[in-house]
């Protein structure tokens, strides 16, 4: 039959069914129009009837001219409103009006509901007689199968014959018989295996091309409801998912598989919710309850993709066809959808020992999947943007979740850095803003996980593993490099202004990673040879291992390998910081000239100074005991790089001092650190010089040098502070030195006095009390030149 001869027979069967709607409307108008009449004769009653009964005439003329249950209703409405604006004040009529509702509705409950909820008792029912008669073993197995398919075609024939004269109630008796029909052929097999499996399948198929067939007949939704939904909820009530789960579930299938034909056909929404959510709702509670991983798992790997593609191919045909906007409903059922396979698919896959395995290549499945429906989506050019970028962050999403779960450790990372340049790469020079969005998420999760790893591998100590201990010959290392120059090309591709054209610079997502993007690329770099650094000492560390604990008066540290080379490697390590940070120093001020690049470095080169010195000069005390002790020397190397390396520390704290003033110096800063550089400055200055003071008076085994040389110093180096801050007028100069000049007089009187002795106490007095007036003297020298020429000496 060609396809002209199909679409002339559809319309000339809706052309009958119109015609039979006509005859119904148009009984309806006549009863309508009697009551007309009548409102008509109540309303001549009253003394001011002229304009309503202009009005009624008018809506007389009307339905001669239309005769339409709508028009017949905008008719009574209009009456309606008349008595309420005070032209009409007939009680009688707004009586006889509130009685038309109170008839509608009970119209409503008689024709149209009671018929619903009587089928669907009469289902609860047959299904209780069934499992009474099974219970009690009242009746032969074959009878009750032939009693209830006598009940499912008693309705079946009642609603053929009523099917001209009551439409509607025919509808809902046919819905009921093809539930009794799926309940009855399902225990035919499950109950009795009276017939084999196939065969009950087979006559599970044909129910199912029945109602299809009845539903499109009818153009009832009503039938797919009661006879599809119904006829899987039945043996879920009676709790057959539990003890007969691999015949119960493929019954379900074939159910879900008529809704899905009849969702494309007729656009049913409320029955593909229903479906839905039944169908999602018995698996998960038979899933909790009931499942044995060794028992299900063929069952649960068959049927549990059989449900989510089906509902996906549902949802995606009827937005194919339909073509609207995505609503909050679709979005929940598509991300719900994919959600519990995801979920479901991963448990069941961990559970089997066999499964275990495909956890990855599941999840790339999924994602796959998704990947799929984009390009049907994007090939067939869907109007709607929303869904598919939705399906889009859903394959990319997926994705990016197989990689944790298939791979392990650098691999991992790997995979992320490789899809963070793909999507940025995408997103950039395709103008997608949202493919761009999904890689700044990717990319920062790639930075978590080296961070992540460098952490872990801190924490487990590469000195017992040989494998992280070989610099610069690991993975970890590759992985570094490799994350380096990826970073590298996304850094540069970010700044190309041939691709800038599509950004708005104002979107707080394009400036947080604007921001975070230098950082991360700053911190990989300084990170990737860092770890090296610290493995090299590792090396060295575990070569001088030693169980010397048997022996007497051996510090805890030392028992099993040479602290001294754990403290080469931290001074070693801030070395390799500062060295870092004033190369990065020199690139921004000679080459990329970056305001905010000089902002952060410059914090950095401070926080560095704040940690190195006096962590520094701590460990580098230790070495200075160590050699000048001559600390287990018959079992570890005590030579004198345990004191060059202090001046080779002091020469990068130099110049990194050195760079920092070149900064402060530069135009395209915003920010004035000046102040703040000078007090980092003379601080470093005054902690190295007390520092080399104790070395060499250790060095000369100086008795109690700490108290009175220390105070002296500390007194000199006031009295410089305060010179420097008259010639250059820096009051900060000037205050530190004040503070400086309180801290010392406290550690006179409060440690120097109780532990100096006569002569001692006697000098750093006198020297203390010598450089004071010396300081009040300048003040005075010099106060027209800090203070102004009206200032004047003030004496008590």
């Amino acid at each position: 039959m060609t396809e002209k001869s199909l679409e002339i027979k559809d319309l000339l069967a809706r052309l009958e069914e119109l015609s039979k709607k006509q005859l119904d409307l148009q009984r309806d108008v006549s009863k309508q129009q009697d009551e007309i009449n009548k409102i008509k004769i109540e309303l001549r009653r009253q003394d001011d009837l002229a304009e309503a009964d202009s009005q009624v005439s008018g809506h007389e003329q009307e339905e001669a001219a239309v005769a339409s249950p709508e028009n017949i209703r905008q008719r009574v409405v209009t009456i309606r409103d008349s008595e309420d604006s005070g032209k009409v004040q007939d009680k009688p009529g707004k009586k006889w009006l509130t009685k038309v509702d109170s008839l509608n509705l009970e119209e409503f409950i008689g024709g149209n509901l009671i018929n619903k909820i009587g089928i669907m008792v009469l289902i609860i029912g047959v299904g209780i007689g069934v499992k009474y008669a099974i219970d009690h073993d009242l009746i032969s197995p074959l009878m009750r199968i032939i009693l209830g398919y006598m009940v499912g075609v008693g309705l079946l024939v009642f609603g053929i014959r009523l099917k001209k004269q009551y439409e509607n109630f025919s509808a809902v008796l046919m819905s009921g018989s093809m539930a009794i029909f799926y309940f009855i052929s399902y225990a035919f097999h499950a109950y009795y295996e009276i017939i084999p499996q196939w065969l009950a399948f087979g006559l599970m198929v044909v129910i199912t091309i029945v109602t299809i067939y009845t539903a499109l007949h009818y153009n009832r939704q009503v039938i797919a409801h009661i006879g599809l939904v119904g006829a899987y909820t039945i043996p879920f009530i009676f709790n057959e998912t539990n003890t007969r789960p691999e015949i119960f579930f493929p019954y379900m299938a074939i159910i879900t598989g008529g809704i899905l034909i009849l969702s494309i056909l007729k656009q049913w929404k409320a029955l593909f919710y229903a479906s839905f959510s039944v169908t999602w709702l018995i698996f998960m509670t038979w899933f909790v309850v009931s499942y044995d991983p060794h028992e299900h798992f063929t069952l649960s790997a068959v049927i549990l993709p059989i449900f989510f593609m089906t509902f996906n191919i549902i949802f995606l045909v009827n937005k194919l066809i339909e073509k609207d906007k995505l609503n909050v409903g679709q979005i929940l059922v598509l991300l719900l959808n994919t959600i519990l396979f995801f979920t479901f698919g991963l448990y069941i896959l961990d559970l089997n020992d066999a499964g275990k395995d495909l956890l990855g290549a599941f999840t790339i499945l999924i994602a796959a999947i998704h990947a799929g429906a984009f390009i049907i989506l994007t090939n067939r050019r869907f109007p709607d943007r929303i869904l598919r970028l939705l399906i889009l962050g859903l394959a990319i999403l997926f994705l990016t979740i197989a990689i944790p779960i298939g791979l392990e450790g650098n691999w991992m990372t790997l995979a992320w850095l490789v899809e963070g340049l793909i999507l940025f790469s995408i997103g950039r020079l395709r103008k997608s803003i949202f493919t761009e969005y999904l890689s700044y998420v990717v990319i920062f999760t790639t930075a978590w996980s080296l961070l992540y790893g460098w952490i872990n591998r801190v924490i487990e100590s590469s000195e017992a593993d040989p494998d992280l201990a070989l610099p610069f010959l690991n993975f970890d290392f590759l992985t570094a490099v490799l994350a380096i120059m990826i970073f590298t090309l996304i850094f540069r591709l970010y700044n190309n202004h041939r691709y800038r054209e599509h950004i708005n610079p104002k979107d707080v997502s394009i400036e947080i990673f604007n921001t975070l993007l230098p950082v991360i690329l700053i911190g990989v770099v300084y990170m990737a040879f860092r770890m090296e650094i610290g493995a090299y000492f590792n090396i060295w560390s575990l070569s001088t291992k030693i169980d010397l604990s048997a022996l007497p008066d051996i510090p805890d540290k030392y028992q099993y390998k040479d602290y001294d080379i754990t403290c080469f490697k931290s001074i070693s390590l801030m070395i390799y910081t500062m060295v870092f940070v004033t190369l990065l120093s020199f690139l921004n001020i000679g080459k990329i000239k970056s305001s905010n690049l000089g902002n952060i470095n410059l914090v950095f080169n401070g926080l560095v100074l704040l940690v190195v010195i006096p962590l520094g000069f701590y460990l580098l005390g230790i070495l200075r005991d160590s050699y000048i002790n001559q600390t287990l020397s018959d079992y570890y190397s005590r030579g004198s790089f345990h004191i060059i390396i202090r001046y080779i520390y002091i020469a990068f704290i130099g110049l990194l001092l050195s760079v920092s003033y070149k900064y402060v110096r530069q135009k395209f800063l915003e920010n004035d650190f000046r102040i703040t550089l000078d007090i980092v400055l003379y601080t470093s200055i005054l902690v190295i010089a007390s520092t080399e003071l104790i070395q060499w008076l250790d060095f000369s085994r100086v008795d109690e040098s700490y108290k009175l040389e220390l105070s002296i110093m500390w007194g000199l180096y006031a009295v410089m502070l305060i010179i420097v801050g008259i010639w250059k007028k820096q009051k900060h100069l000037r205050i530190g030195a004040i503070v400086l000049f309180s801290g010392t007089l406290l550690k006179l009187f409060i440690y120097d006095i109780a532990h100096l002795d006569t002569i001692s106490k006697t000098v750093v007095f006198i020297v203390l009390g010598i450089l004071l007036l010396i300081t009040s003297f300048l003040y005075l020298k010099y106060r027209n030149v800090l203070f102004g020429s009206d200032a004047k000496e003030k004496i008590s």
